[in-house]
């Protein structure tokens, strides 16, 4: 399949995304991303609605999920992006990203305390 055929969009407004373009011969790596379960811990997810009559014309009437993005600054800023008209808005690829790394945090933990536990089993018997 070639590039053309692919179908994927960046993502400027909210537009879910859905496929990116991410191969190796396009990127240059600044280094490793390692934000992860203390960040996710600190996110507040809540329910709202756009305002009606909001400036970017979004939907009103469709209750959602997410985040604010002024607390995510505090949290997680790289999953802060500023749009060109003065509102901000939230990358969703750094906070899949920040709970990739804190599974495999949280992995490393239940591994730790795997091991511990078998080593009191083998002391108890």
């Amino acid at each position: 399949m070639t590039h053309t055929q692919h179908r994927h969009r960046h993502d400027t407004q909210n537009q879910p995304s859905h496929a990116t373009t991410s191969n190796a011969r396009l990127k240059a790596v600044g280094g490793p991303f390692d934000c992860g379960l203390s960040a996710i811990c600190g996110l507040e997810p809540v329910r709202y609605q756009y305002l009606k009559d909001n400036p970017l014309g979004l939907p009103c009437d469709i209750d959602r999920v997410g985040v604010v993005a002024q607390d995510l600054l505090d949290v997680l800023p790289d999953a802060v992006v500023g749009g060109e008209d003065g509102y901000l808005r939230v990358n969703h690829d750094a906070i899949l990203f920040t709970l990739v790394n804190a599974v495999r945090q949280l992995k490393a933990q239940n591994d730790a305390l795997t091991a511990r536990l078998d080593e009191i089993q083998i002391t108890i018997q």
